[in-house]
């Protein structure tokens, strides 16, 4: 058994936060495979699509709760999680019309996408209404980089007027774009 994985081990150290970091990145990295390398002609092999959906989903749980309330927003490990999370259902949601199988992913894949977007957005909302305040110390560029990706995901929806899926997707946009931009002036200087 791997000793990050044993549960006297202190969830706080650096190995472990490492290792919870690895494997979301290797778990990003399979569902973005198995989403676009599919075999030539073929769908993408959906059990094992959902086994990598179930274990992201289970990791994220496990990293929640060794971070705690309050600063999820600085654990890459679960920032990596909804990256890939928004990969995979911003690709349901694109999944092209067939009759009786489609609208069941699309569906499923619009209304995960939408919690998705609200739990980035929550734990976005406490540093926007000035709760806590943002420390850049432990900020990681992880979650700058989901944040941003979420914002596309958003801004494309909205332009292309797809906003049933988001009742509130220009709030939901304003909260992503302040979080960037206040990681703005603190990185670029501005």
């Amino acid at each position: 058994m791997c000793p990050t994985h044993d549960p006297g081990q202190d969830k706080s150290s650096s190995v472990c936060r490492f290792a919870r970091l690895f494997e979301s990145s290797s778990l990003l990295d399979n569902i973005h495979d198995i989403l676009n390398s599919p075999e030539a002609g073929h769908a993408p092999n959906r059990e094992e699509l959902m086994l990598n959906f179930q274990t992201l989903i289970n990791l994220q749980t496990i990293v929640t709760e060794e971070v705690g309330d309050g600063v999820q927003l600085y654990s890459g490990a679960i920032a990596l999680s909804n990256a890939a999370l928004l990969v995979a259902f911003e690709h349901g949601t694109k999944v092209p019309h067939m009759p009786g199988e489609t609208d069941e992913c699309n569906t499923c894949a619009n209304s995960s996408l939408i919690s998705v977007l609200s739990s980035m957005t929550s734990s976005i909302g406490i540093f926007k209404l000035g709760m806590q305040v943002i420390d850049f110390n432990l900020f990681q560029p992880l979650v700058a980089f989901s944040v941003y990706k979420a914002a596309s995901i958003v801004t494309m929806r909205l332009l292309s007027g797809d906003c049933d899926i988001l009742d509130e997707g220009l709030n939901v946009l304003r909260s992503l774009r302040w979080l960037l931009k206040e990681v703005g002036k603190r990185w670029l200087c501005c």
